[in-house]
């Protein structure tokens, strides 16, 4: 369950800035919010997403990721 959750959190992330909590209320989450922050620290631990001063967004490498999770074609470089 663990990688379904953070993958769904992945999924509904973008390369814009966006205030966590936001997202969670905005997203309806099957799970709980102190659930959804572990997730997001998973996240920022694979290098995934960036968070700071309290917005999070995509890195590169979990645009990468999200791109292939969606079936669209990715230039590696």
């Amino acid at each position: 369950m663990k990688l379904a959750e953070t993958l769904k959190i992945l999924t509904h992330l973008d390369e814009e800035p966006v205030n966590p909590h936001e997202l969670f209320k905005s997203n309806g989450f099957q799970f709980s919010r102190a659930t959804f922050y572990r997730r997001l620290e998973d996240l920022k631990q694979a290098g995934l997403i960036e968070w700071r001063v309290g917005k999070a967004k995509l890195t590169e490498k979990g645009l990468m990721l999200r791109s292939i999770l969606n079936g669209s074609q990715v230039d590696f470089k």
